[in-house]
């Protein structure tokens, strides 16, 4: 699915082996990877946008497994800015699943 996240677990010459956040492997062409696709909510049950990056923040939104969130920083290993349409907000980062790395 095109800007479905992925993470690459191999390299060789113009394939990567890719795994989804449900433990699927397969390989692609190099041809359709794109860098930065976003992560996926991978917490089961609700996990929630906060105003803040606090538990005890404003609850902005709720999200289901396995929705993708295009857009991401995270700046703790805690804690990442995300933005979903025009809000933004903050999510526990052991809810995401993806290449996320801080800045």
């Amino acid at each position: 699915m095109r800007g479905y996240p992925l993470k690459v677990i191999k390299f060789i010459d113009t394939w990567y082996a890719t795994e989804d956040f449900e433990g699927n492997i397969a390989w692609i062409s190099q041809i359709n990877v794109k860098e930065h696709c976003g992560v996926i909510v991978s917490s089961v049950g609700l996990s929630f946008v906060y105003f803040s990056p606090s538990a005890k923040a404003k609850i902005l939104m709720s999200l289901q497994r396995g929705f993708i969130v295009h857009s991401v920083e995270c700046f703790t290993k805690e804690w990442c800015s995300v933005k979903i349409g025009e809000k933004t907000g903050w999510m526990l980062r052991e809810n995401l699943w993806g290449n996320i790395q801080l800045n």
